[in-house]
């Protein structure tokens, strides 16, 4: 009989609510458990390296899991691209929406986007921008410091319109006409990637969860939250 046990991981923010629906799917089909820390990709990593108990690191970004490897604090063998972020441009109070290069060129309106110095979707979004090839286009940008922030500030009226995680649209139920989903060949890859932390003893729910986690019906679960998901690397 495999002894019970609870894996401890950190969950990036934006892929929060899809990964609580794969937890419990996985707990109500295993001898384990799962316990999620939801926060932002830099502070999650800051926590693992000050020692933070966490056996899984699902990263928004594919940059400090490999650091976690390079710092010694990774399994190399584990790591992998759960999920590759889409984007979307949404303008909620647009109907009919205009395309991008139109609001951007023609409306007073202001469009948000996540920090591309600090986020992942937000440096895609800025190559979705430049390449419309607007000039003069700083003052109607507007910046979340990530990428649930700049949902936010669409949703409360401090931008109107964004450009978005498709992800967070679809859990939102935010209606399909009021955004469109941006090509992912128009943009750098946003890719997500998750690894095993190493912290001594080898956390059996861990590894279970990881391979639940790269199973096919979890894949197509992801991809129907919004994401892209690459070919497996693991079995």
């Amino acid at each position: 009989m495999v002894q019970a046990d609870v894996a401890r991981v950190a969950v990036a923010a934006n892929f929060a609510s899809t990964a609580q629906v794969l937890a419990d799917r996985f707990a109500a089909n295993s001898e384990h458990s799962v316990e999620l820390a939801i926060g932002s990709t830099g502070l999650l990593y800051a926590q693992i390296l000050q020692g933070a108990p966490f056996d899984v690191l699902l990263a928004a970004d594919r940059d400090r899991p490999e650091r976690l490897v390079l710092d010694g604090l990774g399994d190399s063998d584990s790591l992998f691209v759960y999920a590759q972020g889409r984007l979307a441009f949404w303008t909620p109070n647009h109907d009919p929406m205009p395309g991008l290069g139109d609001f951007l060129a023609t409306s007073n309106g202001s469009l948000s986007l996540a920090n591309p110095k600090l986020a992942p979707y937000g440096a895609a979004a800025l190559d979705i921008i430049d390449a419309q090839g607007i000039e003069s286009l700083s003052a109607k940008l507007v910046y979340g410091e990530n990428v649930a922030g700049a949902y936010a500030l669409v949703a409360t009226g401090s931008a109107q319109a964004g450009l978005v995680a498709l992800s967070q649209l679809l859990d939102q139920g935010v209606l399909e006409r009021y955004f469109r989903v941006i090509p992912s060949s128009s943009h750098r890859a946003i890719d997500q990637a998750a690894v095993l932390t190493r912290r001594g003893t080898i956390n059996s729910a861990a590894t279970a969860f990881l391979v639940f986690l790269n199973s096919q019906s979890s894949r197509t679960f992801i991809e129907q939250a919004g994401y892209t998901v690459p070919s497996p690397r693991m079995d």
